[in-house]
């Protein structure tokens, strides 16, 4: 009878495969309409653009300091949620005029990377032992 009674209480109505579709697309959805706006916001937000745009060329103007900032930059855009397309194409546009097209690629490629993966590491790393 306890065996029956404990059974009764694990029996909880277990969300079907259609239910966890249906969350599943509700949270990406919203995601990449979070994204887009964003995105949007980015672009049409003249200060933004224009911030970018200064940013982008001190870069060019302070090659090795500029891209320790980049990387930088790079975390905290990764830490906080912002798409790193814009941040990216940048790099490879400023590093790109600095050294030439093949070797700027691969500069601008090894600092997104660098800035990337200590960013991704960081977000982990505050969202399991700060944000708990």
């Amino acid at each position: 009878e306890k065996k029956k009674q404990k059974m009764e209480e694990q029996q909880i109505v277990p969300s079907t495969k259609k239910d966890k579709i249906i969350r599943w697309a509700k949270m990406i959805g919203f995601l990449l309409v979070l994204i887009g706006l964003v995105i949007f916001i980015a672009i049409e937000n003249e200060m933004v653009s224009d911030w970018l745009e200064s940013f982008l060329i001190w870069v060019e103007e302070n090659e090795v300091l500029g891209g320790f900032v980049f990387i930088l930059v790079y975390i905290i855009a990764t830490v906080l949620f912002i798409p790193g397309l814009i941040l990216t194409l940048g790099a490879g546009f400023v590093y790109g005029n600095i050294y030439g097209v093949a070797l700027g690629v691969l500069v601008g490629t090894v600092i997104v990377f660098i800035g990337a993966s200590i960013g991704s590491i960081l977000a982990m790393l505050l969202g399991r032992y700060a944000f708990r």
